[in-house]
């Protein structure tokens, strides 16, 4: 592994390496398409039967920076990528932190569902 450039705190335990859980803000909530709001607006979110207004990926993308770049170090900006495919939506304020494995798996989200962790 490399020297870290971030200042997060990054555990390894058993094999698996992750970031602090975070709650990312909403970007996004202010933006016009064509003089219409986006899904990432609340009330746009709501009538389209969504509980809120989904984090754009860019966000989620961006936090796991510094997990890629302690592995990988600068290798990463030159040549890694992140593909996203999701069933279930992140809404604004909701905890969350990348997690990897190993060379061998991948990397994955860690979202906690018990009571009060959200």
């Amino acid at each position: 592994m490399t020297q870290a450039i971030f200042d997060t705190l990054i555990e390894e335990n058993d094999g698996v390496i992750n970031d602090p859980f975070r709650r990312p803000l909403q970007m996004l909530a202010e933006q016009e398409y064509g003089s219409h709001l986006s899904i990432h607006d609340d009330d746009q979110a709501q009538e389209l039967g969504i509980s809120g207004a989904p984090i754009e990926g860019p966000t989620h993308f961006s936090q796991f920076d510094p997990l890629l770049h302690r592995i990988w170090g600068g290798r990463w900006y030159e040549c890694g990528f992140v593909v996203r495919t999701s069933k279930t939506l992140r809404l604004k304020a909701m905890r969350c932190r990348p997690l990897y494995k190993s060379l061998h798996t991948r990397f994955g989200w860690e979202f906690p569902r018990r009571a009060g962790l959200r």
